[in-house]
């Protein structure tokens, strides 16, 4: 009896754990590409597939470009992220 419930436990430990937001940690489908509580993307490919990735862009450059007027981030971090929102969308193809 005590050999069968140690193998249950041992089963339950090995196996893979509920996926969660990165941002808010709250259980997401591992179906759905982003969370439906902070809309942060959830699997590590969801930047990679197209039409899929476009509320990500969104998120990122949006991101980008109000760090670029935070005074939190330093003046060089602001500096890079400037020359990134303004170089790198005409450099993708």
């Amino acid at each position: 009896m005590e050999t069968q419930i140690e193998e249950e436990s041992i089963a339950d430990d090995t196996g893979e754990g509920t996926p969660v937001c990165i941002m808010c940690f709250q259980r997401v489908d591992p179906l759905v590409h982003y969370c439906a509580n902070c809309g942060e993307a959830t699997a590590s490919w969801t930047p990679y597939l197209p039409f899929i990735n476009i509320r990500w862009q969104v998120s990122f450059w949006g991101r980008a470009w109000k760090q670029v007027w935070s005074r939190d981030i330093s003046v060089p971090g602001r500096l890079l992220r400037l020359i990134m929102v303004i170089w790198l969308p005409f450099t993708i193809h």
